[in-house]
């Protein structure tokens, strides 16, 4: 399920390859970027939700978000691989300008560092390894999720509708988090 996104897009890839540019509009590229970010933070917020939602039903859903977290990694790999081939052209002069010039790059790009050690201690052997670290480690989601939202603020020129929802949805969740935090101490 967590890879139809991706067989969409690869679809698209495809297609831009031997030039049926049809679905994708005037900047083809540029729209792989965009719906590769959003299932990111898709994923993101889908690894989220799975603590309140277990709280509040009893459904206990938190053995999936593993496969859910690494579904955010593989789209945020392809969201930052598309900038980079498709509208930076692997200028790697670009993308350091980029990241100088435009927050909304900045942000982005931290919040991708951030979720690849996620990624990489993902995996039984890791988790094994760092024990009570493994956990501590994985609240770097918690800004990469900010970072992420802050990153589709800046990036939103002028439909806000989408971004707004996303962005009450993260922010609830974070707050539910913080504050599960809180009375824990």
């Amino acid at each position: 399920m967590g890879l139809l996104p991706f067989f969409y897009c690869l679809y698209h890839v495809v297609a831009l390859w031997f030039g049926y540019e049809g679905k994708l509009g005037a900047d083809p590229g540029k729209e792989l970027v965009r719906f590769n970010g959003q299932c990111a933070l898709v994923f993101l917020l889908l690894t989220q939700v799975l603590t309140p939602l277990k709280e509040v039903t009893g459904f206990n859903l938190v053995s999936i978000r593993r496969i859910l977290g690494l579904f955010c990694f593989l789209y945020a790999s392809l969201h930052f691989t598309a900038y980079l081939l498709l509208l930076l052209e692997f200028r790697f002069s670009e993308l350091s300008d980029d990241l100088v010039k435009r927050p909304y790059i900045s942000v982005g790009f931290a919040a991708f560092i951030l979720l690849l050690p996620l990624a990489i201690t993902s995996n039984n052997w890791m988790v094994a390894r760092f024990r009570g670290r493994w956990k501590t480690l994985h609240k770097l989601v918690y800004p990469a999720l900010f970072l992420a939202l802050l990153h589709l603020i800046w990036l939103t020129k002028n439909d806000y509708s989408l971004t707004l929802i996303y962005v009450v949805i993260g922010l609830i969740l974070l707050l539910v988090r913080a504050w599960r935090s809180f009375l824990k101490t």
